[in-house]
């Protein structure tokens, strides 16, 4: 099947390209190294599947794809290149760059310091902001889609399946397997794809790539995502089940404001989620900051809105959580319903 693939593309883009080897494949495509003959350089093809490209539509892949390659940003890996071939094929080109996928990485190390994951994170959602700006959204964030470059840059791959953010519409996933689709089509893998977007809601909008780039972030933190499981069927049941453990219940080290931020883009209802990328990103960098490591008021306790906004804090408190009182602060006392266990100076709802 593979040779069968590699025969059809290199015969339908002639001699521009020169298809050398596979790069890897995935549920929806399979990217190639390959030479673009004219400007003597190295670029990934990316095709998509004959099944998903007939199911997302040629006019509709073209016309998306052409807008989608006008997104310059440094944090964003650039469009060269699409087309068609004669036989049907859906494929379009992006630079080639030397590193490593953020996949391949936590598949080497499992999980990032604070300082590594915040960094990573914020770097894709200044490319997500820059994309909402311009009126589209990415709906695939994940780490197979996050280089990290020989130079320790980041950037945000596999905008050609970009969708305006105006009438932005999804088929309801029908899936078997994570991140493949058997009778439905849609955009995007079960573990990292928001509620609105699983449950095939007819207007998605910015705050779905939130949820997807959240989930990321948990991830390089906890080496795992919120809502896993074997096949899409039990991602999704979790997901609808319940709220996710809180990144401090697996990783303590981690500041309560970051928790609480990671939380609140996480969260089952759009509307609870932040108004924009940008506003959890800076959540991010200043729950991370000096300021709130040494336990300032308002930057990572009880108090702070960015806490009090999770899911599943109410008043001030979030039931069954343990969190680190905040030092630094003598005469304070905890909220109402919070009481501090002398031997392990920790919080936890009464």
């Amino acid at each position: 099947m593979r040779i069968e693939l590699v025969g059809r593309l290199q015969l339908g883009l002639g001699r521009a390209y020169t298809i050398q080897r596979e790069l890897g494949a995935g549920g929806m495509a399979t990217v190639f190294l390959a030479r673009e003959q004219r400007q003597d350089r190295l670029v990934a093809v990316k095709v998509l599947r004959p099944e998903m490209a007939k199911s997302f539509g040629t006019q509709r892949f073209l016309h998306e794809i052409s807008i989608a390659a006008r997104l310059e940003h440094p944090n964003i890996l650039p469009l060269h290149d699409h087309g068609e071939t004669a036989d049907g094929l859906l494929w379009y080109s992006m630079p080639y760059v030397e590193g490593e996928t953020l996949r391949e990485k936590l598949k080497r190390e499992q999980k990032l310091s604070l300082s590594d994951a915040i960094r990573i994170t914020r770097d894709v959602a200044d490319a997500l902001h820059y994309a909402h700006g311009a009126g589209y959204m990415h709906r695939d964030v994940k780490p197979d889609n996050i280089i990290m470059t020989a130079e320790h840059d980041t950037l945000l791959a596999d905008f050609g399946i970009a969708r305006s953010l105006t009438g932005a519409v999804d088929v309801a996933p029908q899936v078997e397997e994570l991140g493949k689709t058997t009778r439905g089509f849609v955009i995007g893998s079960p573990q990292y794809m928001s509620p609105e977007q699983v449950g095939g809601d007819s207007l998605l909008d910015a705050r779905t790539d939130q949820y997807s780039l959240g989930t990321v972030l948990y991830e390089m933190l906890v080496g795992e995502t919120p809502f896993g499981g074997r096949n899409a069927g039990a991602v999704v049941t979790k997901m609808f089940a319940g709220v996710a453990p809180s990144v401090r219940q697996l990783r303590p080290d981690v500041p309560v404001a970051v928790d609480g931020a990671i939380m609140r883009a996480l969260s089952r209802s759009r509307s609870d989620r932040f108004p924009n990328i940008s506003e959890f990103s800076e959540s991010l960098h200043i729950g991370s900051s000096e300021e709130c490591w040494a336990g300032s008021r308002g930057c990572g306790d009880e108090s702070s809105e960015v806490v009090r906004a999770a899911p599943g804090w109410r008043n001030g408190r979030r039931a069954g959580l343990k969190i680190p009182w905040p030092q630094g602060r003598a005469g304070s006392s905890p909220a109402p319903g919070i009481s501090i266990t002398r031997r392990s100076r920790r919080t936890q709802a009464g």
